[in-house]
This record gives structure tokens, sequence and C-alpha cells, in this order.
């Protein structure tokens, strides 16, 4: 189960209560946050990549059925106290799906990863999918706007997805950076946003920037593994922009 150490004390702890976690796997950048899970045994990344020699396996892998419970992960509360939401293997290949389908992603194409791995987005509608398609990723530790424009450029990168703050954040970074790398960034295809209300401000300030992109707003819930609803092609210019799109394939609505 991927953790937040981004969490107040009480709101770790609350949590960890609920989770009784046996086994932490942590980075050392992290280690004083270990006080929150004083009964679970502590490995580090250092030590877990120890254990991982390049030896035949002495035992067969437990089976594992698209039912099974792959990863829990927390809401984040936006409605109340954060809800654990059990996610199946089969969630998460249908979400991929979903999304492979609906964002026309293939092997082909290159993402940034910039968002956390511990909320759904990151999880499922990036690191999952692309892993799953073969495809490039491109990770950043934190999020750095003109970081990633610099990478867009320098990589060629095909897909992004992210809330509308970053692409805020990424317009205007693009902005102070047209004067001395002009271009337009042919190879960045689409822009997936969800989150957060897309406005027509965006919208227009993304297609400015990025004309090249088809922009593709999605509402989506930890609880449906990310996606609910895709907008099919580019909402730049449609006279349904502003709706809830089409259910994704991976859910009933």
């Amino acid at each position: 189960m991927p953790f937040s150490t981004k969490l107040k004390q009480a709101e770790s702890e609350a949590l960890v209560g609920h989770i009784a976690p046996r086994v932490v796997l942590f980075d050392a950048t992290v280690q004083d946050w270990l006080k929150h899970t004083p009964d679970a045994r502590a490995v580090s990344l250092s030590e877990w990549q120890a254990l991982c020699l390049p030896e035949p396996l002495t035992h067969q892998p437990v089976p594992v059925n698209r039912d099974d419970t792959a990863v829990m992960m927390f809401t984040s509360g936006t409605t109340g106290e954060p809800k654990g939401a059990i996610i199946t293997h089969n969630n998460l290949l249908c979400a991929i799906d979903a999304y492979r389908q609906k964002l026309n992603l293939s092997a082909a194409d290159s993402t940034i990863l910039a968002v956390p791995i511990y909320h759904i987005t990151g999880l499922s509608a990036l690191l999952a999918l692309f892993i799953s398609l073969g495809a490039s990723i491109w990770l950043q530790h934190r999020f750095n706007a003109p970081q990633v424009i610099t990478t867009l450029r320098e990589q060629n990168i095909t897909f992004l997805h992210g809330s509308p703050t970053i692409f805020i954040l990424l317009c205007q970074a693009a902005r102070e950076q047209s004067a001395s790398h002009p271009g337009d960034f042919p190879a960045l295809r689409t822009i997936a946003c969800g989150a957060g209300h897309l406005s027509d401000g965006l919208i227009k300030e993304l297609k400015t920037r990025f004309p090249h992109a088809a922009i593709q707003p999605i509402y989506g819930l930890t609880e449906t593994t990310s996606p609910a609803t895709i907008f099919p092609g580019d909402v730049w210019g449609s006279d349904k922009c502003g709706s809830s799109a089409r259910q994704s394939p991976a859910s009933t609505l």
C-alpha cells in the first residue's frame, strides 16, 4: 500500500491504525516518519535491494487471480475522513485498457511522471499504464515546471497527464522559456487533465503553448482506479466542452 509521508502526525497515526502494517519499506530520506509505525518491521530500500539477488527462484510463485487485491489506496478525504479503497488486479487491468483505448497510447509513447505515486493518478494512470504499454517514463522526484518543460523539449515527450494547477505552472514555464527556446513542442500529442475543472481559459492557453496536442479532460476517483469519464478526442473547439464526457470502458455509472 503506497503511503504519503506528507500527512500530519495525527493523520498518519489514524491511517496506520486502520492498516496495522507488518512491514514498512522506506527510503532513508523519510526515516523519521517510521515513528508512526512502531509495531511494523522497517526495511530500507538499500536492504531490500540487497535481497533482490539475480538467483533462480527456489519456490513457486503464489498464484494470483484477477479478483485478488493488488493494492489498497486511501482517498484524498475530499468529503471527510480518507477511505481505504481495495483495488484488484482486474481493476488495474481495466483502467489501463481504458486509457490505452481512449488516449490512443502505445509502446511508442513517452511521458513524465511528476505526480505522487501514492495517488491513483501517479500509480494507475501513469506508472502502471506505461509499464504495461512498454513505453518510456521519465521520473521526476518532485514536480518542477521548468524542468518538465525542458524534458518535454529535449526528450520529445508525447503524453502528459496532470491537474489544472500543474498545467497552469507548465504554461507559465513555457512562456518564460519561449524567448531563449522557441518552439511549440511538436512531439507532444496528448494532454490528459483531471483532478479539477479545466477552464476555457486554460484550454486556450494550453493550445497556444502546445498546439499539436489533443486536450482530453478526465474525471476519476480512487475507487474507480482513476478513470470514471474520459473526453473522446480533443476538447478544443468541441461543442461538448465543459461536459463530463463519456464513461470510461472500465466504469459503470
